[in-house]
């Protein structure tokens, strides 16, 4: 086998194992509710007894709730 078809092998094999590939985590889904504060007007989620806000997060269709630091 000559060195110049052997890396045309190693070339297609390489293809070949990128086609196989299987990202190590798929979509990201957050299971924990995303609520809107309507006196601030942002979003925050409470997250192991702390909240964390979004404040470019967009509100619509988010249940309300008032947060932390406006109660």
């Amino acid at each position: 086998m000559s060195k110049k078809s052997w890396g045309v092998s190693w070339v297609i094999e390489q293809l070949e194992r990128g086609r196989e590939y299987r990202p190590r985590c798929q979509n990201f889904v957050n299971k924990r509710k995303i609520y809107a504060c309507p006196v601030c007007n942002t979003a925050f989620q409470i997250v192991q007894h702390k909240h964390i806000e979004y404040h470019d997060f967009p509100k619509y269709k988010l249940e309300k709730e008032i947060c932390p630091n406006c109660n």
